[in-house]
């Protein structure tokens, strides 16, 4: 027995591409598709040649090409002569004569479309639109306008709404958006989304961030499937109805930037993520944070009128807390974390970070007991000059503390056996706890700028991991401990 291969001659073709030629051939013969289009129309070849330059149906590509003139000049002629020539190098085809209620999703991209003619009543011709995309690549940024002062109506099936800069004040009246499951409308004009309450069962994701003249959102109590409400950047936002508190599964609140906002109503007790940066608020933030279970994140930095907190904060589950640049904190909330929480579990606490809090004078003494936490960033708490207990913070890696009003550091440090970072720039610092050299995970000191220190204990010297230790500026240090080799 033996076995050979056959080698295609040059020029020569493949005889599985031979075999494919005559069947379809033969099919062509046997099962010959039926136009009203005549093989001798004249002039008609001139125009099929072009639109099959335009199709490029030898390329691995998807096209669209459309056919446009006024009625009765033989476009549809054109189509299904096209169609006849080209239909058998498809495994499968369909010809339409009313294509637009075939349609269920239309993208387009604007990123090169400076206007757009857009009829009020488009898409009244395509009831069976269910996704709808118009949208820019990131990398152009080419302004489109469209030639419309408002829109009749959107097609009621439509499950995907996905209109970057949306032209329009509001939707259509008589949208029904029953079947509405994406509502995604970044940099849009909207000022009112609609009035009144609506029925949206299937909604999941709410996006209109930097809308900036949304003034005015729904009512929730008819979104219970809603997961997640981006408004970030909705500047001339006033309020949050207290029908937020209806939904259950939502996961994720932005409010960044929305800086006319002056209270929030409760919050719903499953939300993970919370973020509202840069608001305005009067003096105290919703009593409802304190009792979100599911909490992961939360965010409440940047608002400059903030003045208290809730005393407590009961959350298993928070992992990172971001309270910065609050300047009139006058207190940090004391977190409460279930007894079961362990260094080791996936619960509790992982960072947080209370930056350019100018005003608070303390943390609470429960701090110590936060066992995940990792990072604890007190910079630029100006008027900070006591420090809690540190001595359960078994997990932490990184402490931050400069620009703070401390001249001591509580000599339990010396039990933070995960301590690699201790940052104390430009602090009246005047000593440091013998205890230091206890950090057998200390990697990094930065004693920068600390003018009135006036030593370093003898103990650094029996830190083995220390890599780096920062001392410019420490003009009252006149000695170093023996042993300590200085490398200017």
């Amino acid at each position: 027995m033996f076995s050979c291969k056959q080698r295609a001659m040059p020029g020569v073709r493949h005889e599985s591409e031979l075999i494919d030629k005559v069947v379809k051939h033969i099919m062509k013969k046997l099962y010959p598709v039926s136009f009203s289009a005549c093989d001798d129309l004249v002039g008609i070849d001139a125009h099929l040649n072009e639109i099959l330059s335009f199709l490029c149906i030898e390329m691995a590509d998807v096209r669209f090409i459309g056919i446009w003139g006024i009625g009765g000049i033989g476009k549809t002629t054109i189509a299904e002569a096209l169609f006849g020539q080209i239909s058998d190098e498809f495994d499968a085809c369909y010809f339409l004569n009313n294509a637009n209620e075939a349609v269920e999703g239309l993208l387009l991209n604007l990123s090169e479309i400076r206007r757009v003619h857009l009829n009020d009543s488009v898409f009244s011709r395509m009831p069976n639109l269910r996704l709808l995309k118009f949208y820019r690549d990131c990398s152009n940024f080419t302004e489109s306008r469209f030639q419309s002062n408002y829109l009749k109506c959107l097609p009621n099936k439509l499950s995907l709404l996905h209109w970057e800069k949306y032209p329009f004040k509001s939707l259509p009246l008589n949208f029904s958006m029953e079947n509405l499951v994406h509502l995604f409308m970044p940099r849009s004009e909207v000022e009112e989304l609609w009035n009144g309450s609506t029925c949206l069962p299937n909604l999941k994701s709410l996006d209109l961030n930097w809308s900036k003249h949304l003034k005015i959102v729904p009512d929730f109590s008819m979104m219970t499937s809603l997961e997640e409400i981006n408004f970030e950047g909705c500047e001339s936002l006033i309020e949050i109805p207290s029908s937020i508190q209806c939904l259950e599964r939502l996961d994720s609140l932005d409010l960044t930037f929305c800086i006319k906002l002056r209270s929030l109503p409760q919050m719903p007790r499953g939300i993970k993520y919370y973020i509202s940066l840069f608001l305005e608020w009067k003096s105290e933030s919703p009593s409802s944070i304190q009792f979100l279970d599911n909490l992961l994140r939360l965010y409440i930095d940047h608002c400059k009128n903030l003045i208290s907190l809730p005393k407590t904060i009961h959350c298993n589950t928070l992992r990172r807390l971001n309270i910065s640049f609050c300047p009139n904190l006058i207190m940090s909330p004391q977190i409460m974390e279930s007894s079961e929480v362990l260094p080791s579990s996936n619960d509790g606490i992982v960072e947080l970070d209370l930056t350019g809090c100018k005003m608070l004078k303390s943390l609470p003494n429960g701090t110590c007991e936060l066992k995940r936490l990792e990072i604890l960033n007190l910079r630029g708490c100006s008027y900070l000059e006591k420090l809690p207990p540190l001595y359960g913070l078994c997990s932490l890696k990184k402490l931050y503390l400069d620009g703070t009003a401390l001249v001591e550091i509580p000599p339990d440090i010396g039990s933070l056996s995960s301590l690699e970072l201790l940052s104390l720039i430009d602090t009246p610092m005047e000593e440091l706890p013998s205890s230091i050299g206890c950090l057998s995970s200390f990697v990094s000191l930065n004693l920068e700028r600390c003018k009135k220190l006036n030593s370093l204990p003898n103990s650094i010297c029996e830190l083995k991991c220390l890599g780096t230790l920062h001392l410019r500026g420490c003009s009252n240090i006149e000695k170093l401990p023996p042993y300590m080799v200085y490398a200017p």
